[in-house]
């Protein structure tokens, strides 16, 4: 787990741009993002996961679509975040 207190900037569909803390990157097969805007659901953090790919030099998210995937952002979830 590589941990990285640091922020990204992403930018929605409208052109917003979207202030968003890093909570935890690592590689399972493939390379995972787990990051926060920083709001709220009732009194727990909205984290989001995206798989990332790095194609000339820039960063892409990629929706992860997998049920494989999935058990495996879980189960790091669990282990090193939960």
């Amino acid at each position: 787990m590589d941990n990285k207190d640091v922020e990204m900037i992403l930018e929605d569909n409208e052109g917003n741009k979207i202030n968003c803390n890093i909570v935890a990157k690592w590689h399972d097969g493939n390379d995972f993002v787990a990051y926060t805007d920083g709001t709220k659901t009732g009194d727990d953090l909205n984290l989001f996961v995206s798989k990332y790919i790095l194609k000339d030099g820039v960063v892409h998210l990629e929706p992860i679509n997998d049920d494989n995937e999935w058990n495996k952002v879980n189960t790091f979830l669990d282990k090193y975040l939960y």
